[in-house]
């Protein structure tokens, strides 16, 4: 099964990070590049697209619930 991760911050969050913690979070990234699942990492200048009902809505703006930029996203492959 396949599973879609997305991660969202802030910059600013990530630079209150100390340097290790950040070492650490970059070797977890660093991991699934390895092994060609990390798809893609995008910029703060993202658009949503969508089509529930068949026509296409493009939303300008790196929206999510929480109130932080979409930073990057990876698919992964689990058993579960």
């Amino acid at each position: 099964m396949k599973f879609l991760c997305l991660a969202y911050g802030d910059e600013k969050d990530w630079k209150a990070l100390s340097k290790e913690k950040q070492a650490a979070l970059l070797r977890q990234d660093e991991g699934l590049r390895e092994r060609s699942t990390l798809m893609a990492a995008v910029k703060t200048d993202v658009a949503s697209v969508t089509a529930w009902n068949g026509t296409p809505t493009v939303t300008v703006g790196p929206f999510a619930k929480m109130g932080v930029p979409l930073a990057g996203f990876s698919v992964v492959e689990a058993a579960d």
